[in-house]
């Protein structure tokens, strides 16, 4: 074993079997011998929501009846809307002359999502209730088009939280689907519509009505109207639609406890 404590290019270094041990020349840092500790509540809000709307039809045209058979479904469906949304929450001052921290943070979600998101579960990525070291951002939530993240870190005179939530683009392919009716012809056709704006899936909010029968055609003339008036009221706005409701809330809680030093560098 060997060491060496002396000056090296105008700097103090001192070396134990051959390993830089401290060097004047580069950053020193200096912590507290105090632990402080901070908790406090993460509310992380519910996403902007709206309607999406389900039609579609199948019409089978019988020579030989003369008639056409037809069914009209229908469904409504709440839709999560693009977001970026960020918050800030001081945990506390920093001591004067401080300007680094070196600690660790433990989570815990008191409150969890209503639903499921489409077919996927908001279940938190990290460990709950169990220190973690502060290294970086905490990815606490991801699925497909929905993702949070916390980071703690100073920021002017306090040690702060930094929540962010991002919900990402609209799904696309709104609109007509498919076939347009026609005379003596089977079609199938519909469209998918976002009253409320375009979004992407996450919940059922009504399963919809079918509707059923048949329209005869003893003059052999495509029967236009009665059919439009059929399909008519299972559209968004007809007497058959599919209502729509939003019972989902994927607002979430994190109760959060940071427990670390203060420190400054040189």
């Amino acid at each position: 074993m060997s060491g060496f404590v002396g000056y090296v290019g105008g700097q103090l270094v001192i070396e134990k079997d051959d390993r830089l041990v401290l060097s004047t020349g580069d950053t020193l840092v200096q912590f507290l011998t105090s632990e402080q500790t901070f908790s406090r509540n993460c509310v992380f809000p519910d996403v902007p929501k709206g309607e999406g709307y389900v039609y579609n039809f199948d019409v089978d045209y019988s020579a030989l009846a003369e008639s056409y058979g037809y069914v009209f479904n229908n469904a409504s469906c709440v839709l999560a809307k693009p977001q970026e949304w960020e918050n800030q929450i001081t945990l506390g001052a920093i001591p004067d002359g401080a300007d680094i921290f070196w600690g660790k943070a433990l989570l815990n979600r008191t409150v969890g999502p209503s639903h499921s998101w489409g077919v996927e579960s908001l279940t938190p990525r990290i460990r709950m209730n169990d220190y973690i070291q502060i290294t970086g951002s905490f990815l606490l939530e991801q699925v497909r088009g929905l993702s949070r993240a916390l980071s703690v870190f100073i920021s002017g005179d306090n040690l702060i939280v930094d929540l962010q939530q991002s919900c990402g683009p609209a799904a696309g392919n709104f609109g007509n689907w498919g076939q347009t009716m026609a005379p003596e012809a089977d079609r199938r056709g519909g469209n998918v519509s976002a009253p409320s704006g375009a979004g992407k899936y996450v919940h059922t909010a009504h399963n919809g009505f079918t509707g059923s029968g048949t329209v005869d055609d003893y003059s052999n003339t495509f029967p236009v109207p009665t059919l439009v008036t059929i399909a008519a009221q299972y559209q968004n706005g007809g007497v058959n639609e599919a209502p729509y409701s939003d019972p989902t809330d994927y607002g979430v809680t994190y109760a959060l406890t940071v427990k670390g030093r203060f420190g400054r560098r040189s």
